[in-house]
């Protein structure tokens, strides 16, 4: 989880990172099964976009900051403001 920059206080699993990052914050989900590819996809083997992922920092091609990504209170509040799912771990840089 280091490795994504995802914190485990944000999330307990993977199977909570992939419900996640597939914009599944909150209510049960029991009973899901997730095939291999999505596993490969969402999962710990998932690889960020090399490019800023915040929707109000466009086209730039700016570097997200080392060892900073996206967490689960900050992928939530950007679904809910603009209505874009960004990935938890997710590179971010500061304005």
């Amino acid at each position: 989880m280091k490795r994504l920059n995802v914190a485990q206080k944000c999330v307990a699993s993977e199977g909570e990172l992939i419900l996640a990052r597939a914009g599944l914050f909150d209510g049960d989900v029991g009973g899901f099964t997730i095939c291999p590819k999505h596993r490969d996809d969402l999962g710990t083997e998932w690889k960020p976009t090399r490019k800023c992922q915040h929707p109000l920092h466009g086209t730039k091609t700016r570097k997200p900051e080392r060892g900073r990504g996206v967490n689960l209170k900050l992928s939530k509040e950007i679904m809910a403001k603009w209505h874009v799912l960004i990935p938890i771990g997710a590179g971010i840089y500061t304005i």
